[in-house]
């Protein structure tokens, strides 16, 4: 295997690309070793839309690796800004390297995979691993949203499970989060709703996947801190999608009927009847569909559901 040299801010880093083992919203991830230390790594690795238009032969490429600048800009401010304030239910980030016509991010290698592989092997979680999940999820985007950051497409698939002996959950994939700037906190409500070409472009974007999307999000509407409700929305999502193995509204036929249901939807997600009265009453909070009054990260971490682990 080729070694390949890796000039990141703080250090430089040696290391031999390995398998895929997965892909996020945008690029590929591989494992990577680093040499001499053996360390195990992540890297996702993404080509620069405006480098490849240049002149270079992209006809090997998925779509899904190519981003132009300004996006991948936006995930690494992310990134970086996580990497200075670091969480345990958040994937850390170690760097990256532009090289050529791609970038490449460094992040730590969670070998056991996703609560979506998990739930595609063991099938639905009962509700005390919804809850012990959950209450991992709601710690971090209460991190995240601390720091002024909206995830934006919250769901198992990017829930990567902690290689450590408690057994918990660490949100990943930030290609479509994003730093709120004080005009996206502080503007008005709009409450028309978005032509059908103007909400399929925001999910093709970078906005989220359909299923787990809050109905603003679709209709594209912004309000005063919109952009952290949305995120509470999909840990709602997340829930359902535990409880059930299946998302929301995944009865649709597709992902465009289901922004059509879901931005003019007067009903919010069915609930697993399996589950509780009070995890009912939790669900009942991320589904507020006015996000004004949506509670917020910090509050469904006092809830009751999360808090009492006899039930």
């Amino acid at each position: 295997m080729e070694m390949q040299l890796a000039l990141l801010p703080d250090k430089t880093l040696v290391w031999q690309k390995g398998p895929g083992v997965g892909s996020g919203r945008f690029g590929q991830v591989s494992a990577a070793l680093g040499v001499p230390s053996a360390e195990l790594l992540a890297v996702k690795q993404i080509f620069i839309q405006e480098e490849l238009e240049l002149g270079n032969d992209v006809s090997s490429l998925s779509l899904q690796c190519v981003q132009n600048w300004e996006q991948i800009e936006r995930e690494l401010d992310v990134l970086a800004l996580l990497q200075r304030h670091g969480h345990s239910n958040i994937v850390r980030f170690v760097g990256s390297e532009r090289y050529g016509p791609k970038v490449n991010m460094f992040m730590e290698y969670l070998p056991a995979g996703s609560l979506s592989k998990l739930l595609k092997e063991f099938g639905a979680f009962d509700e005390g691993m919804v809850r012990t999940y959950i209450r991992d999820v709601v710690r971090g985007v209460t991190h995240l949203h601390e720091l002024g950051i909206a995830h934006r497409d919250l769901k198992c698939a990017n829930l990567l499970l902690a290689d450590d002996a408690h057994g918990g959950v660490k949100i990943a994939d930030f290609g479509t989060a994003k730093i709120a700037d004080a005009e996206e906190v502080d503007c008005i409500v709009k409450e028309d709703f978005k032509p059908p070409m103007e909400t399929a472009r925001s999910v093709r974007e970078g906005l989220g996947s359909p299923f787990w999307m809050a109905p603003e999000l679709v209709r594209a509407e912004k309000g005063p801190d919109s952009w952290r409700k949305a995120d509470i929305w999909g840990i709602g999502c997340i829930a359902i999608e535990m409880a059930t193995g299946r998302p929301p509204w995944e009865n649709l036929s597709n992902p465009l009927t289901a922004m059509f249901h879901i931005a003019s939807a007067t009903t919010i997600p069915e609930f697993p009847t399996q589950l509780s009265s009070t995890a009912h009453d939790f669900l009942s909070l991320c589904f507020d569909k006015n996000p004004r009054t949506r509670a917020s990260a910090t509050e469904l971490l006092q809830h009751h559901f999360l808090r009492d682990d006899s039930e």
